[in-house]
C-alpha cells in the first residue's frame, strides 16, 4: 500500500474533508496513522512533508473529535524524521498545537504535549 502511494492519496482525500462522511473521515485518518507507523510510511510522508503536515494540522480543527487520536498519532510518528521536524518548525506547528492544547480533554492534551516533545527532540 505504501509503495503504491496510498499515503499520498489519503492525504489528498483528507485535504478535502468537507466531502467525506464522518465514517470515511475516521477510517481514512486511522489508516493514514497506521501507515505512518511503518518506516517506509514515515519516509513517504517526508517526501511531501509540508503538505502532509498542513493536512494533519487542519484536521485537528475538525468538528469530529473522533479523528483526533489518529491525527495525533500520525503527527507523532512522522515527526521522528528530522526533515519533517525541520519543516514543522518552519511552519510553526508548535504554535498551532498549543492552540489545540487548551481543550478540556486531558487525554488529547497529553497527546499534544507528547507531539510537542517529539517536535523539539534532537
Amino acid at each position: 500500500m505504501i509503495a503504491d502511494d496510498l499515503i499520498g492519496w489519503l492525504v489528498d482525500e483528507l485535504q478535502d474533508w468537507d466531502c467525506l462522511s464522518d465514517y470515511i473521515l475516521e477510517y481514512s485518518a486511522a489508516l493514514l496513522m497506521n501507515l505512518c507507523l511503518r518506516t517506509k510510511g514515515k519516509r513517504k510522508c517526508a517526501e511531501n512533508a509540508k503538505h502532509v503536515l498542513k493536512v494533519l494540522t487542519d484536521l485537528l480543527g475538525h468538528e469530529n473529535h473522533e479523528i483526533r487520536p489518529y491525527v495525533n498519532g500520525a503527527l507523532y510518528s512522522i515527526l521522528c524524521i528530522p526533515s519533517v521536524r525541520q519543516e514543522a518548525n518552519e511552519m510553526s506547528i508548535e504554535e498551532i498545537l498549543r492552540c489545540y492544547n487548551k481543550e478540556e480533554n486531558p487525554d488529547l492534551n497529553r497527546q499534544i504535549e507528547f507531539i510537542i516533545k517529539q517536535l523539539n527532540s534532537g
